[in-house]
């Protein structure tokens, strides 16, 4: 859970989505049906990272499929950080 959904804000909002939230619903990731019983998280519609006005907009936000949600935010804290190291190429060393 990254910092951003540890938010005061995130949680209400959270909160109200999932309280208004009738089974069956449609996942806003994958567009299959949630049905009653199955366990479902709060996911954004459009990314947080490329649309951050949008992060907590209730407009933007549904339900998806719990193990969806956590793969696709995985993923995408997998680009941020894999985006951030430095490669080395074939034969070179790091200076000690």
């Amino acid at each position: 859970m990254t910092e951003f959904h540890r938010t005061a804000a995130w949680r209400a909002l959270a909160t109200r989505v999932r309280k208004r939230t009738q089974l069956p619903a449609e996942c806003v990731g994958c567009h299959g049906i949630i049905w009653p019983g199955e366990s479902f998280d709060v996911g954004h519609i459009l990314d947080r990272y490329a649309y951050p006005d949008l992060a907590l907009n209730e407009a933007n936000v549904g339900p998806q499929h719990r193990g969806e949600n956590r793969r696709l935010g995985g993923r995408a804290g997998a680009r941020k950080t894999n985006s951030q190291r430095t490669r080395r190429t074939k034969g070179e060393f790091p200076e000690w």
